[in-house]
């Protein structure tokens, strides 16, 4: 089974944590119902020595990610966001609107292709570009530098 989990940026410190992600939900006595507020929280689960305590942390909503279950050939776990490469292949992890994560292409090698899957969505016509595996470079966040001359 996949693990699913989140990252996103501490409101604070503005590092990155991992865990659950939440939604912080006010009550509205006037309506008696949950409001949904702006603020996001993920659940950072503690080691053994810590005794798996958890901490809840106010995030940025725009940094947030989730984990694509995948690991680069590095063993760095890939994560919605990340600027990822193979081969000539370069792009970001996004999550297609059909339902499963791709690299969004903006240096690309394939001729009209701007969503090109990864995982078990690769196809046939792609798994050679797969051969050396994906290698995460950066992220959106805190290398925008790596997207220079934006989408293609």
């Amino acid at each position: 089974m996949r693990a699913i989990k989140f990252r996103g940026k501490d409101l604070d410190t503005y590092e990155w944590v991992f865990g659950d992600l939440l939604r912080v939900i006010d009550y509205d006595p006037d309506t008696r119902k949950g409001v949904f507020t702006k603020g996001y929280i993920i659940h950072e689960k503690g080691d053994e020595n810590t005794n798996y305590v958890c901490r809840s942390v106010d995030i940025d909503p725009n940094t947030i990610g989730q984990f694509t279950g995948l690991i680069d050939k590095n063993g760095k776990e890939i994560y919605e966001g990340d600027i990822v490469k193979i081969k000539t292949l370069q792009g970001i992890v996004t999550w297609h609107p059909n339902g499963y994560f791709c690299i969004h292409t903006y240096k690309c090698d394939i001729s009209e292709v701007s969503y090109t899957a990864i995982g078990d969505m690769v196809d046939y016509f792609h798994k050679d570009l797969y051969d050396d595996g994906l290698e995460v470079i950066g992220n959106t966040f805190d290398n925008p530098d790596l997207m220079k001359g934006g989408m293609k």
